[in-house]
């Protein structure tokens, strides 16, 4: 009797955990699986995290900073179709005398306030010329081509009229005379923005180009 006790008691346990086998492994691939589920949705996480601080970074940081090469200077026509070196042509004193003609745009404004505001503007880079002339200009007839005067002829002994003086006339209900004679005299070069006084008001000159007389350059040193 004790014997077959023995050998139900063993059958028991047997039975139990042959019982408890399938059940234990289900359990364990379970939890592998979610294990598994863990890991594949925190790389998706880290990835953003990651882009994220990258964007955050001030664009020195994130990209590799570069040298700059020196400007080239920069080459103007001439009345001769040749080109000449901007530096000569645009400084201040002998270098100035050779220039024939300046190429301007211009914005026209009613008060100087406004017109000093625009040009904090644009020194600062917060709106191109072009679309400050289009949508303010209190010039209707440069307007609509982004405040384009075009050329304005430079006083020389070469180029007076009979009257003595140049033929900027064609100029004088967009750019009054008083405004060309003080751009010409304001020392610019290509890219420089002015402001200057006329009858019509403030103007905010952009210098766009500038044409030089060759033969004469041919003796600056």
């Amino acid at each position: 009797m004790q014997a077959y006790s023995k050998l139900t008691i063993c059958l028991f346990w047997l039975l139990s955990g042959l019982a408890w086998q399938p059940l234990a492994a289900f359990h364990y691939q379970r939890m592998q699986a979610q294990q598994q589920q863990r890991q594949h949705a925190r790389i998706p996480f880290l990835r953003m995290a990651s882009t994220a601080e990258r964007s955050s970074l001030p664009e020195s940081s994130s990209k590799t900073t570069s040298t700059r090469s020196p400007t080239s200077v920069a080459k103007y026509p001439t009345q001769r179709g040749s080109e000449v070196d901007s530096r000569k042509i645009i400084a201040t004193g002998a270098g100035r005398q050779h220039l024939t003609a300046i190429h301007v745009h211009h914005v026209l404004f009613a008060s100087e306030e406004l017109a000093l505001a625009s040009l904090h503007q644009l020194r600062n880079a917060e709106i191109p010329f072009a679309t400050l002339a289009t949508q303010i200009s209190a010039c209707a007839a440069t307007r609509d081509k982004a405040g384009a005067i075009g050329w304005i002829s430079v006083p020389s002994r070469d180029s007076l009229d009979a009257n003595g003086g140049v033929s900027n006339e064609h100029l004088d209900e967009i750019f009054p005379e008083e405004a060309r004679d003080r751009i010409v005299q304001i020392t610019t070069k290509p890219g420089d923005i002015v402001l200057v006084k006329s009858r019509r008001g403030f103007h905010l000159v952009q210098v766009v180009d500038v044409m030089a007389d060759v033969r004469r350059m041919a003796t600056l040193k």
